[in-house]
C-alpha cells in the first residue's frame, strides 16, 4: 500500500510546474495534530482526479482517498458543484464510495473545497467509510482553463 501511495505522489509531482495543480489542507484538524494534505489535478473544464491522506500521528492512523470528480457548470474551470467517487480507507480496511460537494475559487487561485459522502468497506471493523472535506488551498499554474 505504501509503494502505491508513494506511485501516486510521484505521478502528481512530476507534472511541470506551468501545469495546473491545486494542493489544499483542513486548518481545522491541523488545530487537533493531525496533518491533512490534499493534491488535485484538473483534466479539464469538467473533470479532475485527486489524492487526500490524513495521518494522525498520536494515534498512529493514516487515512487516505483516491479520487475523481466531475464538475456541473464551472466557471473558472474545476471549480463550483460537483460529485464524484473515492477509493480508499483506513490503515486496515478499504473501500469505495460517493461524494458531492463546492469548490469555491477565487481570481487569485485561492479556493475553499467542502465535501461530503459515504462509502462501503470492503474490511475492517467499521462497514461504512464516512468522507469529509473542508479545506483551504491553492491552484499553482493558470488560474482559469
Amino acid at each position: 500500500m505504501k509503494n502505491l501511495m508513494l506511485a501516486i505522489i510521484l505521478c502528481f509531482s512530476s507534472y511541470q510546474v506551468s501545469a495546473q495543480i491545486e494542493v489544499s489542507t483542513n486548518p481545522i484538524a491541523v488545530l487537533f495534530e493531525a496533518i491533512p494534505l490534499t493534491i488535485n489535478k484538473p483534466i479539464n473544464q469538467d473533470f479532475g482526479v485527486g489524492l487526500d491522506i490524513l495521518a494522525v500521528p498520536g494515534a498512529g492512523t493514516v487515512i487516505y482517498y483516491a479520487k475523481g470528480r466531475y464538475y456541473f457548470s464551472p466557471r473558472m474551470g474545476a471549480d463550483r458543484f460537483h460529485i464524484g467517487t473515492f477509493l480508499g480507507g483506513v490503515s486496515d480496511s478499504f473501500g469505495i464510495g460517493f461524494f458531492v460537494g463546492q469548490k469555491i475559487m477565487s481570481a487569485k487561485g485561492v479556493f475553499l473545497d467542502l465535501g461530503v459522502g459515504l462509502g462501503r468497506s470492503f474490511g475492517g471493523d467499521v462497514p461504512l467509510l464516512p468522507y469529509g472535506q473542508l479545506h483551504v488551498g491553492y491552484r499553482f499554474g493558470r488560474k482559469t482553463m
